[in-house]
Formats: structure tokens, sequence, C-alpha cells
């Protein structure tokens, strides 16, 4: 079983930060709490396998205006 963790790209400290965690049974999300000063933001999720030995992968990143 993997948990998966989504990240925004927060420009003022040059760092993805997270922004929730979310179960694999989840189709969607909508991030209607995050607030950063800046014109376009980076998403990408971090999967985290449980179980066995631990790998973490990381997606490649969407951005929206």
């Amino acid at each position: 079983m993997a948990t998966y963790q989504i990240e925004v790209f927060d420009e003022a400290i040059s760092s993805f930060i997270p922004v929730a965690m979310v179960q694999p049974s989840d189709t969607g999300y909508m991030d209607r709490e995050t607030e950063l000063n800046q014109g376009e933001y980076c998403y990408r999720i971090r999967a985290f396998e449980r179980g066995g030995n631990d790998t973490i992968s990381i997606s490649n990143e969407a951005c929206v205006r």
C-alpha cells in the first residue's frame, strides 16, 4: 500500500512544500488552501511505498497559472 503527498513549489524558498496527503483510492484533488504570492503554481506527487523497501518516487511537475 502506498500513500501520496501532494507538493507545491514555493518560489520564495525555492523548494517544494507539502500540501496534502492522499490515499491511492483518491482520483482527484483541488488545492483550495495554498496561497502563495506567485503567478504560477507547480505541483508534483511524492509516492511512499509501504510494507517493503520504503521506496519513494516523485512525479513530473504540472504547472498552472
